[in-house]
C-alpha cells in the first residue's frame, strides 16, 4: 500500500461515525422507509429479525463513506485537473527573465530578417523562458526615415504561448492586407504623448509572428508597409 492509499484508509478510518450516532442523526431522513422496515419486521418475525436487518446498513455506510472520500480526492489524483482537460501552456512575465542583446546579437537578428535590413536599432533586449533557457522574445527599439520618420518597437514572438503585457492590444486590429508573403493587420490607436500618431500592427509570416507598435507624423502608415514588407 502505497503513502497517499494509507493517508486515504487513516482518513476514511478517522472521519467513520458510530453507526449508532449517525442513525439518530438521520432517522428523519429516512422518513417512512425506516418505520416501514420496524412495523413491517416485529410484526412477522418480532426484534430478532429487525435487528438482523439493520445490520447490512453498516457496510453500506462504510461503502458511502469511501466513495464520499473518494469523490473528494479524485481532482487530487488526477493531479487537479477535470477530466479531458489540457494542461495550461501559456505563461507570462513570471515565467522568464530578460537579457539586454549586444550589438553582435542584433546585428545577427538584422542579417537573419530581410524585413529588418533598413532600420537602425538603437537596442534591443531578449526574453528567456526560466525553466529551460530557450529563446521566447526579442524586443528592438529602431528607426527608419522614409519621406516620413518612424519610431517603431519590434517584438518578435519565438514561443506563442507567451503572453507578454500588452498581447491582447494586438488581437483585434481592425485593417487587414498582405504584402511580400506577410499577412498584415493593423490599427491606428490614437497618437502618443508627443503628438504623434501610434499604430500597432501584428504581421505573420512562415509561422512567425511579429508585433509592430509604430510612431509616425503623417496620418497614414500605407508607405511604411510598402518600403518594408514588399521587397
Amino acid at each position: 500500500m502505497g503513502r497517499f492509499e494509507r493517508k486515504i484508509k487513516q482518513r476514511m478510518q478517522r472521519d467513520v461515525e458510530d453507526f449508532d450516532v449517525w442513525f439518530a442523526k438521520n432517522r428523519e431522513k429516512l422518513g417512512n422507509f425506516a418505520a416501514q422496515s420496524d412495523e413491517e419486521e416485529e410484526s412477522e418475525n418480532g426484534v430478532k429479525k429487525l435487528k438482523k436487518k439493520a445490520k447490512w446498513l453498516i457496510p453500506l455506510a462504510f461503502v458511502l463513506l469511501a466513495v464520499c472520500v473518494t469523490l473528494c480526492f479524485l481532482p487530487v489524483m488526477r493531479g487537479g485537473q477535470a477530466p479531458g482537460s489540457q494542461p495550461a501552456l501559456t505563461f507570462g512575465d513570471e515565467a522568464v527573465y530578460n537579457a539586454e542583446m549586444t550589438d553582435e546579437q542584433i546585428r545577427e537578428v538584422q542579417a537573419a530578417k530581410p524585413v529588418l535590413s533598413d532600420f537602425y536599432i538603437a537596442s534591443g533586449d531578449s526574453v528567456w523562458l526560466i525553466k529551460d533557457d530557450s529563446l521566447v522574445f526579442q524586443r528592438l527599439d529602431a528607426e527608419l526615415e522614409l519621406t516620413d520618420y518612424y519610431l517603431v518597437t519590434i517584438q518578435i514572438e519565438y514561443n506563442q504561448y507567451y503572453n507578454f503585457i500588452a498581447k491582447y492590444m494586438y488581437e483585434e486590429l481592425e485593417t487587414e492586407t498582405s504584402s511580400g508573403g506577410y499577412q498584415i493587420r493593423y490599427s491606428q490607436v490614437g497618437t502618443d504623448d508627443s503628438g504623434l500618431y501610434l499604430y500597432r500592427m501584428r504581421t505573420e509570416k512562415d509561422g512567425q509572428t511579429i508585433y509592430w507598435e509604430i510612431h509616425c507624423f503623417e496620418e497614414s502608415i500605407g508607405q511604411f508597409i510598402e518600403q518594408v514588407f514588399a521587397g
